[in-house]
């Protein structure tokens, strides 16, 4: 037994997707060729990594995110007073525009985000931007926007500990802590009670997901980037191998120590020397490459934007519009998305 065999056939699944997503942004792609250790004992590896799944979600994140946000309220009595409020608590606009942009990484990576409004007794409150990868709630299998209670993981060394969060009455939530004995959950904080209707934690969908609790991350198809880097990788062996010509001799005796730099003589004028080019070119490889590279912007709705390849220099206002239009809907679905958690994270605070 272990921590993780509480979970739900359904919490482990998204548990293990979420940890490949990681897997991906943080670049740790498998190897589809094996490294060659030379006599001298240094490593030749003509892997090549070409990390599209971080490319999506920081483009994504910047179009969201990176013009920064203010809060503003309606015309309302002491609207200003209350706008400072929510300052104090989120910090100034640096700190509020470096906070959010780590919501939007979790957010693109996982498909969730979770906040939590944590009371402090001397501190007045904050919010904190949670690992949605250890958030396991229970949703409420009548109402897709709603968990019937929160757990949230966390371990220290060796030791695992989880904080269980759900309603005691219409009126109150309770949480406490519990730890993983090495058979099952013992309760090791005494059972506190959050005096409000709603929890502490907040869950947002990054994407919508019809019919699910869950929302959608930016790399649903993002494993179209493991043949990409196969097919890079070749070239790069093939290239590497053919970079300079292959000599070949007949008659001219011992030629492992010739150079680009030697001058060959040879007494024997049945002598010959010959070089091993390229059996083919490697335009198709190339153009396959572009291709997996245009599928997965097409998927992502990221799309590529090589200056040299788009000419973007010469193209019309219009024209960068047409090749952004994917990115914009979506950024504008984000914005209701994340808008929806942050508007009423605010209206709890308040």
């Amino acid at each position: 037994t272990n921590p993780f065999s509480t979970l739900t056939k359904e919490q482990l699944d998204k548990y293990k997707q979420q940890k490949d997503y990681w897997q991906y942004y943080n670049g740790n792609y498998r190897k589809n060729l094996a490294s060659k250790v030379l006599p001298n004992g240094s490593i030749i590896d003509d892997n090549v990594t070409i990390n599209l799944a971080k490319r999506i979600i920081d483009k994504g994140n910047n179009f969201l995110f990176g013009k920064g946000i203010e809060w503003q309220l309606d015309e309302v009595a002491n609207s200003e007073a209350i706008e400072n409020s929510l300052y104090n608590i989120w910090g100034n606009q640096e700190k509020l525009n470096s906070f959010l942009p780590e919501l939007g990484i979790n957010g693109g990576i996982t498909g969730d985000y979770y906040l939590q409004i944590v009371k402090h007794p001397t501190k007045g409150l904050k919010v904190k931007n949670l690992n949605p990868t250890y958030m396991f709630p229970t949703p409420d299998p009548y109402d897709d926007d709603e968990a019937l209670q929160y757990e949230m993981r966390w371990h220290l060394g060796d030791d695992w500990y989880r904080l269980i969060h759900k309603p005691k009455d219409d009126k109150n939530w309770v949480f406490y802590k519990e730890k993983w004995n090495g058979k099952k959950w013992e309760q090791v904080s005494p059972t506190e009670i959050w005096p409000y209707s709603w929890p502490f934690i907040l869950h947002g969908k990054n994407l919508p997901n019809p019919n699910s609790y869950y929302g959608q991350s930016d790399l649903v198809d993002i494993t179209l980037n493991d043949p990409l880097n196969s097919v890079a990788s070749n070239l790069n062996r093939i290239i590497r191998i053919f970079a300079h010509p292959m000599l070949w001799s007949k008659g001219m005796g011992d030629m492992k120590s010739i150079t680009t730099d030697n001058i060959l003589n040879t007494t024997n004028d049945k002598a010959e020397l010959n070089a091993l080019e390229l059996g083919r070119d490697l335009n198709s490889a190339q153009e396959y490459l572009k291709f997996l590279r245009s599928l997965i912007a097409e998927i992502s709705n990221v799309p590529e934007s090589d200056p040299e390849r788009l000419k973007i220099g010469a193209s019309s206002g219009f024209a960068l519009q047409v090749l952004l239009n994917d990115l914009i809907l979506k950024t504008g679905i984000k914005q209701a998305t994340y808008g929806k958690t942050l508007i009423e994270c605010n209206r709890r605070l308040l």
